[in-house]
C-alpha cells in the first residue's frame, strides 16, 4: 500500500510487544494505522509513553481493514485471534508460538529463509521461532552451504526474559530477599532462578527432552531445510535479566579452512 499498512498488535503492552512497536518506528516501516490491545489488567505497564494513550484492551480489539496483526500475547491469545484477524483480511505473524509445530504454517527467518513468506498463504499465518532457533540457523546456514553439517551440538543458556515480564521482576525480587537474608519463592520458573541455574527450558517431552530444546531443535531443522539434520540440544534457565547464550560444537561432513 502506497500509504502504508494497517498494523494491529495484540499484546502491545508485554517485553515483546513493546519492543515490536519500538523497532517499527526505528526502522520506519510504513504504517497508516497502529492498533495496539493487551489484556485490561496491563494496559498500565506500557513503558513506551508514544503509544500507551492508545492502548486498547482486547474485549475493544477491532481487526477491520488490518493488513499485519503481529500475536505477542499467549498461545491462548493467538490461538482465539488469528483466525479472526486471517477471516478480517490480515496476514497473522505469531510469535507466541502456537502454531509453530504446524507444518503447513511456515517458520520464518528473513535472512535464510525469506521466500517462506510466500508458504502462508493457504493459512494466513507465519511464525517467528524460539529465539535460539533464530541464532542456530543464522550461524549455521553459512557452514551448511560452504561444508554440509553432519552434525551439531548445542548448549543453550536463556535469560528470563524468554519467559516475559513476570520472570523479570521475579528474578529481580529474589535477588532482593536473599542479598537480604530472607527466603525467594519461585512463582514463575519452576525453581529459583537468583544465583542458580535451571536445567529445564519448558515442560519434559516424552522423549526425555525439554520443550525448549525440542523447539530448538525441530525449528532449526525446518528453518534450514535440512530434516535429517543430527542435532541436540541442551538448554538450560541462567540469572539474566536479558540476553542468549550457545556454545555450538559443529562437525562438517567437508573440510573447512
Amino acid at each position: 500500500m502506497n500509504d502504508g499498512y494497517v498494523v494491529a498488535v495484540l499484546g502491545a503492552a508485554g517485553i515483546v510487544g513493546r519492543a515490536l512497536a519500538r523497532t517499527l518506528r526505528e526502522r520506519q516501516f510504513p504504517i497508516r494505522e497502529c492498533r495496539l490491545f493487551d489484556s485490561a489488567d496491563r494496559l498500565g505497564d506500557a513503558a513506551d509513553q508514544e503509544w500507551e494513550t492508545r492502548l486498547l484492551p482486547f474485549d475493544r480489539i477491532d481487526l477491520s481493514g488490518v493488513d499485519l496483526a503481529f500475536m505477542c500475547a499467549t498461545e491462548a491469545v493467538s490461538v482465539e485471534w488469528a483466525p479472526r484477524a486471517v477471516a478480517s483480511g490480515a496476514i497473522v505473524i505469531d510469535l507466541t508460538q502456537a502454531f509453530a509445530d504446524q507444518p503447513d504454517v511456515p517458520i520464518v527467518v528473513p535472512e535464510i529463509n525469506a521466500g517462506a513468506v510466500a508458504e502462508c498463504r493457504a493459512r494466513g499465518v507465519l511464525t517467528s521461532p524460539v529465539a535460539g532457533a533464530t541464532a542456530l540457523s543464522v550461524v549455521l546456514k553459512p557452514l551448511a552451504d560452504a561444508a554440509q553439517l553432519k552434525r551439531v551440538v548445542a548448549a543453550c543458556y536463556d535469560s528470563v526474559s524468554s519467559a516475559g515480564d513476570a520472570a523479570i521482576e521475579e528474578l529481580a525480587q529474589q535477588c532482593r530477599e536473599l542479598l537480604n537474608g530472607r527466603p525467594a519463592d519461585a512463582a514463575i520458573l519452576p525453581q529459583r532462578i537468583a544465583f542458580n541455574v535451571i536445567p529445564q527450558v519448558g515442560a519434559f517431552l516424552a522423549a526425555g527432552k525439554s520443550r525448549g530444546e525440542w523447539q530448538i531443535e525441530s525449528q532449526t531443522r525446518r528453518i534450514l531445510d535440512l530434516q535429517d539434520l543430527p542435532i541436540t540440544v541442551t538448554s538450560a534457565w541462567v540469572p539474566a535479566f536479558f540476553g542468549q547464550g550457545y556454545a555450538l560444537n559443529v562437525e562438517t561432513e567437508q573440510p573447512l579452512d
